[in-house]
């Protein structure tokens, strides 16, 4: 049976137009991914600015009144929610709250700059993979209670590995590094002021990157074959 189209396929442009639909779709879906972790960088910043605390506040008869951690993080899970039409977050305000805390903890810190904190870990988790960071709210209040924990100063870019990594503790593989360097050298093609008289100076180093991550690859291919050999030999008492 043939088509039933209102218009001729000439003229008909509701393709086009889904596409369109598409696309806006998955720009807001894009932003949306964003919000929360957009709070924690205000946060930190308002607490650095003087106009959100950690205090207590108590109504005339003594009795506590929600902080401003518990009503920064009630406003945005409520509104979500509200707005939210298929995935309505759980109740977990307890726990996101005191997080909220944290950050605002964080910000009201006098011994070091805690926006610049939260920009730095913001950098190194974007040139992170995603199968080994973890989520962007998630990294930001790790890296605020790792910060917390050193008073000797703005903690390293070790430590904040650490603290944005998933595995609890774990540290940045050589290869993970060379890859943040990969895309860093990436971006650095692409900026505003990008000198094309260094172009094919940071092309080559991305090809020497390239070369050295297929050594680490084949090196790591090479060391599981090993184990695999040796667990063979160990279970049939084969002779190495």
């Amino acid at each position: 049976m043939a088509n039933n189209l209102a218009h001729s396929p000439a003229n008909d442009t509701r393709f086009a137009d889904l596409l369109k639909v598409a696309a806006q779709l998955g720009k807001t879906e894009g932003k949306a991914g964003a919000c929360r972790p957009m709070l924690a960088k205000h946060t930190v910043k308002a607490a650095r600015d003087g106009y959100v605390s950690t205090e207590s506040p108590k109504d005339a008869n003594g009795k506590p009144l929600p902080d401003d951690a518990q009503r920064l993080y009630e406003g945005y899970h409520n509104a979500r929610n509200n707005n939210a039409v298929y995935d309505k977050q759980r109740k977990d305000l307890k726990v996101r709250a005191s997080e909220t805390r944290t950050l605002i903890r964080l910000g009201c810190m006098t011994t070091l700059d805690a926006v610049q904190l939260i920009a730095r870990a913001e950098e190194l988790w974007l040139d992170l993979d995603s199968s080994v960071r973890k989520s962007a709210w998630q990294a930001f209040v790790d890296v605020a209670k790792a910060q917390l924990a050193d008073d000797s100063g703005m903690i390293s870019d070790d430590q904040i590995m650490q603290a944005i990594c998933k595995s609890e503790g774990k540290v940045a593989t050589q290869a993970d590094i060379l890859k943040a360097a990969a895309k860093n050298l990436d971006r650095a093609l692409q900026a505003p002021d990008a000198d094309e008289k260094l172009h094919n100076r940071i092309a080559d180093l991305m090809v020497e990157i390239d070369g050295l991550l297929a050594f680490l690859g084949n090196k790591a291919t090479r060391a599981a074959d090993l184990a695999k050999l040796a667990e063979l030999q160990a279970k049939y008492g084969m002779a190495a």
